[in-house]
């Protein structure tokens, strides 16, 4: 997930400062080169690991695709795009979602 530094309220709006990452797309980078089923899947684990985070939180994306995460200059991979799309529970952040996979449990 893109780093969030501040949310603040101005008026009826919410404005969320977040981390500025230089890159492209996952999709775009899939694109740009050939590149190795391990280079792909690894950096499709990372966007997982960044949803789980999210799931942790009690907020889920409900629109990931590869536009939606982007690699920046250093390799990492960060989700984005939550938008209105994401639901955020407070009170569930201690409870896990009930479809993760047994084993994350």
């Amino acid at each position: 997930m893109v780093s969030v530094y501040d949310v603040v309220a101005i008026g009826e709006q919410v404005v969320v400062v977040m981390e500025l990452v230089e890159g492209i797309t996952l999709g775009a980078w899939a694109c740009a080169a050939p590149r190795s089923w391990r280079a792909i899947v690894g950096l499709y684990v990372q966007a997982g690991r960044g949803l789980i985070a999210a799931h942790d939180l009690g907020i889920v994306h409900r629109d990931f695709k590869p536009a939606n995460a982007i690699v920046g200059k250093d390799g990492r991979v960060r989700v984005l795009d939550f938008g209105w799309r994401a639901s955020v529970r407070p009170s569930s952040r201690r409870r896990r979602p009930a479809h993760r996979h047994p084993r994350r449990r």
